[in-house]
């Protein structure tokens, strides 16, 4: 996972070369509560902006956390840097 977001972080400066700067945080994975299927925590900071997500055990979705504080908006974790593009367009 770590690899990935990485990437991502490159992809996204690559996209926005004037919001060049990109922190990452990831906290790792555990196992999850019985109720949920969520195990990875997603820091991503964009020069100010944060972003939230929480990623799906099995590693194929991401869901940001959206404008009205809920995590619903589900990203395919290849589209992660495009989504975050669009967001701060």
């Amino acid at each position: 996972m770590l690899a990935r977001c990485s990437h991502w972080a490159t992809e996204i400066e690559r996209m926005l070369p004037a919001r060049s700067q990109v922190t990452l945080e990831l906290d790792p994975g555990s196992e999850p509560a019985p109720e949920t299927s969520w195990n990875w925590l997603i820091s991503l900071e964009v020069d100010g902006t944060d972003f939230q997500a929480l990623v799906a055990e099995d590693l194929t979705v991401a869901a940001f956390e959206s404008q009205d504080g809920r995590f619903d908006d589900e990203v395919k974790l290849d589209d992660v840097p495009v989504y975050i593009s669009q967001r701060l367009s």
